[in-house]
């Protein structure tokens, strides 16, 4: 479905990364699979957590159902063209950021709001139809698969003012 998860990150080191992958892991839960390029800090990463992995007690994890086995793919050095479809909502995201940001000097935590925002846009992208037994058209987005619904707004309306049954 290719959905898209922005993360800002503070520091091109390894730390850095694994606690951005951590804070991931937190919203979307562990991924089966990582397919990125080989940066000197994900290889980094990709040893401490194989490292961390032969040091965990599989035992308790499966007691506390978060087995997460991930596997890390690497493509080649210096191709983005490998990973095409990736490289395309990268650009996508960027132009996102761009549009909303423009030439504007934004502190972390309004930059971060800006991330997400561009991550939702994102995932409101039709990426095919529903079958439906009326006749209206249903477009399949990343978000319904995420959300169980194509955009992020509000479901039916509901307010907080105290009214709703």
């Amino acid at each position: 479905m290719r959905a898209v998860h922005i993360e800002a990150v503070f520091g091109y080191d390894t730390d850095s990364f694994l606690m951005a992958l951590s804070r991931f892991v937190s919203v979307r839960g562990w991924p089966e699979i990582i397919y990125s390029d080989p940066g000197s800090q994900l290889i980094g990463a990709e040893r401490e957590l194989t490292e961390t992995w032969k040091n965990i007690d599989r035992q308790s994890l499966h007691k506390s159902g978060t087995e997460n086995g991930l596997t890390w793919i690497f493509g080649p050095a210096d191709s983005p063209w490998y990973q095409g479809a990736v490289e395309s909502l990268v650009k996508s995201a960027k132009r996102a950021i761009h549009f909303a940001i423009n030439n504007q000097r934004l502190s972390v935590q309004e930059f971060m709001t800006v991330c997400s925002e561009a991550t939702n846009l994102l995932n409101e992208r039709p990426i095919g139809t529903l079958p439906s037994a009326d006749s209206e058209l249903n477009i399949l987005t990343p978000n319904s698969l995420l959300l169980g619904r194509a955009t992020a707004k509000n479901p039916g309306g509901w307010q907080p003012n105290g009214n709703n049954p």
